[in-house]
């Protein structure tokens, strides 16, 4: 619903935009420079993500052999690929089901696994968002979301060291349910115990340790993707210096964050667009610079992607 709202208002705020002008600034775009952003894309900003998913995921209990660095990078690869192609973020559920088949993973440690790294990506923004104020004067427009996103990080991160900080839950015991038990009962006993265990995997994966090396790793991807900005950004014409690309990335990223269409098609744009406007970007413009950047992060990860994504046995009907 959040997706259709924003890519509606998309619509409506673009209705007078020229096509043939963004088609024309996308033609004279330097492909010097668009070169440059897929390499740190498929690089620097891809090893840093695997190796903050690595970190969360190795700390989470599994049964089976560990997962290394170039299996979890083929892994990646795949889910991603499959959230470009498939709605609501479909590739991590992929990728929850052939970690559990492959090492032997709970689906509760990967769940707790996953929501660290999304709470880890947004500290890392939130981080970023300081950086924002010192670096360039922002307009009225998007003082108000930002101020408001670092008084909600402030709180989210308040929560979080408690949770950290917090003592690590008894292992979940089985509890005995008798069979004349009734309906009721049975549910209410089977969803305590997928809480605790839950909570339990969860403890595993929000260390200090893991959680510190996991959110240097953002940060590093963070920068990265910056740098992305940067070069698209020259590019396409688009001058607002390092404080300007931070103000680019910051809502592009949190779009990103939520479930939505495929590949996020229409929520990356959108947030794009009217952080460019919000700095006094033309609409041709802006739209021209969204459009180029989300391809060079769709285009190239989701065809490296579409080889590992075909070989998961998932596909073929080999998954319990």
């Amino acid at each position: 619903m959040i997706a259709l709202v924003v890519i509606a208002s998309l619509v409506a705020f673009l209705r007078g935009v020229e096509v043939a002008r963004v088609i024309s600034i996308l033609r004279s775009a330097d492909p010097w420079l668009v070169g440059l952003a897929i390499i740190v894309n498929l690089t620097a900003n891809t090893y840093a993500r695997v190796r903050r998913r690595l970190e969360l995921v190795t700390a989470a209990a599994h049964s089976g052999p560990s997962v290394g660095l170039v299996e979890m990078t083929a892994l990646f690869f795949a889910s991603y690929a499959a959230n470009n192609m498939l709605p609501a973020r479909a590739g991590d559920v992929l990728f929850a089901l052939e970690m559990k088949r492959r090492h032997g993973y709970a689906l509760p440690a990967l769940v707790a696994a996953q929501l660290a790294e999304k709470i880890v990506e947004i500290g890392s923004l939130w981080i970023l968002a300081w950086l924002c104020l010192a670096l360039t004067q922002i307009s009225a427009a998007l003082l108000f979301p930002l101020d408001a996103f670092l008084a909600l990080g402030a709180v989210g991160l308040t929560i979080v060291v408690a949770v950290v900080r917090r003592k690590r839950p008894a292992d979940v015991v089985p509890l005995f349910v008798p069979e004349n038990a009734g309906v009721a009962r049975r549910q209410l006993t089977r969803a305590w115990i997928a809480l605790r265990a839950g909570l339990q995997a969860a403890s595993r994966v929000a260390t200090p340790g893991v959680a510190l090396r996991a959110f240097l790793w953002s940060c590093a991807q963070d920068l990265s993707d910056v740098v992305m900005v940067a070069f698209i950004a020259q590019a396409v014409g688009v001058h607002v210096g390092p404080g300007g690309w931070l103000l680019i990335y910051l809502p592009v990223n949190l779009a990103a964050t939520m479930p939505g269409t495929p590949g996020q098609i229409g929520l990356f744009e959108a947030a794009a667009v009217l952080a460019l406007v919000g700095q006094g970007v033309g609409q041709a413009q802006a739209l021209a610079f969204a459009l180029l950047y989300h391809a060079v992060h769709l285009v190239p990860l989701t065809l490296v992607g579409a080889a590992p994504l075909v070989r998961m046995r998932f596909w073929r009907g080999g998954a319990p």
